[in-house]
């Protein structure tokens, strides 16, 4: 972060009005926002869509280790070495994610990520071996990676200039309570399904299949641009 603070410089905002009058200020505009959201198309799916989609995120990069140690048989000196390349490719999926987001645009280039996140779920269920399980782990980086990057351009496209702190907001708002849900739904999966032995894990990733389905539904619903009801 020390880049941003040393060379991001804030706009001139002239004179500062009072602490109290600003964060009453702050609360006003939040509860005029949530009263008239829908008069800004695809703000409130892609909301949705981010919630739903970081249960399932949030969720997968928590338990993830917990899947490879009992249903794969990864050690833990495998499980290091799996999570660092993971990571590499991780950081490798930001950086091409956006030159993509730059030619196809932030929805269409989300909606890829989450077919991938699809794929990658999808290959996880399937792994009886640590030689496929290998692949998961890079996709997942990848599909990592990609989600933040394009997700905050998207929130750029869609806010109207004057509200893209405030959607912002909403955003990062949308993310904290995403790591609520998935692992209690995860959590109870595998109470429920216990008697099944690892096969309950497998059902549990099933599940967070089913979330990045819903929240690609959601997100196709997202305009490209941001917009106005009636204007």
């Amino acid at each position: 972060s020390l880049p941003c603070f040393l060379f991001v410089k804030d706009r001139a905002s002239g004179k500062m009005e009072r602490f109290e009058l600003e964060v009453g200020r702050a609360f006003r505009k939040i509860k005029e926002t949530l009263t008239h959201i829908r008069e800004y198309p695809g703000i409130l799916d892609f909301l949705i869509a981010t919630f739903i989609a970081l249960n399932a995120i949030n969720t997968i990069m928590i338990f993830m280790s917990v899947y490879a140690k009992k249903v794969i048989g990864f050690t833990d000196s495998e499980l290091i070495i799996f999570y660092v390349v993971s990571t590499l490719f991780a950081i490798a999926g930001s950086f091409v994610c956006g030159f993509i987001t730059d030619r196809l645009g932030a929805k269409r280039t989300l909606c890829r990520v989450l077919e991938l996140w699809c794929i990658t779920a999808f290959l996880a269920i399937l792994s009886f071996h640590k030689g496929l399980f290998w692949v998961v782990g890079p996709l997942a980086g990848i599909c990592l990676g990609s989600t933040w990057t394009a997700s905050r351009a998207l929130v750029v496209d869609l806010s109207p200039p004057e509200m893209v702190g405030e959607v912002f907001g909403f955003y990062g708002l949308a993310g904290k309570f995403a790591a609520i849900i998935g692992p209690l739904v995860w959590g109870a999966c595998v109470l429920v399904f216990g008697f099944l032995g690892n096969v309950k894990y497998r059902l549990a990733i099933f599940i967070l299949l089913l979330f990045m389905c819903a929240a690609y539904y959601f997100l196709r619903r997202v305009p490209e641009k941001a917009s106005v009801k009636g204007r």
